[in-house]
């Protein structure tokens, strides 16, 4: 399946450095053949995961962490968000304050202006609006997070768990924000393989 796109592909081959290869692994530079979708229907930013896996998103909970060099982040700023080979303009809504100071870290809500596929753990780049020059990152704490209320001491300890704790930790915090869910929602949620969960 090609995210955000939503289209189901057959993988007709795969090159690793101009060579046919059986499969291909993170670092290569890697060509695929695909059947069912048009060469002009794809674009820089999309994914290829297996059909029925995950889930695009367009708002995600995340640390953000600023350069000490950046000017201070206020609440609702716009920022251009690079994650992976995807790119994007986002909205940051600050979840304990109303401005980031430069050099500091916080939990925020990121809401973003095209879905793409981004799972917990996966590391983004911020850059300023305008001029674009980078003024920090971070990393993703959940992809699918409810709306939350500001300043909220139980969103935040949530946030933290979900950053310093282990795997039942945070299952046990997706489990108390959507009550019973199946082996695949949990799988779409976190980026586990079924037998870790």
């Amino acid at each position: 399946e090609i995210f955000p796109l939503g289209r189901r592909a057959r993988v007709r081959g795969i090159e690793v450095h101009n060579q046919h290869a059986d499969c291909a692994v993170a670092g290569q530079r890697t060509a695929v053949n695909l059947a069912g979708v048009e060469a002009q229907e794809l674009a820089r930013g999309m994914t290829l995961a297996p059909p029925g896996l995950f889930q695009c998103t367009a708002c995600l909970d995340a640390v953000v962490s600023l350069l000490p060099s950046a000017r201070p982040l206020k609440m609702r700023a716009r920022v251009h968000f690079h994650c992976w080979t995807s790119e994007t303009v986002a909205e940051i809504l600050l979840l304990d304050g109303k401005a980031l100071a430069p050099g500091a870290r916080a939990y925020a809500q990121l809401r973003l202006a095209e879905p793409g596929l981004f799972l917990p753990g996966d590391r983004f780049i911020l850059r300023q609006f305008s001029p674009v020059v980078t003024i920090g990152g971070g990393v993703v704490l959940d992809n699918h997070p409810p709306k939350h209320r500001l300043n909220d001491p139980t969103v935040l300890r949530s946030l933290e768990a979900m950053e310093t704790g282990d795997s039942q930790a945070r299952l046990e915090i997706l489990a108390r924000q959507r009550g019973e869910f199946e082996l695949s929602a949990i799988v779409a949620r976190t980026g586990w393989q079924p037998d870790e969960v």
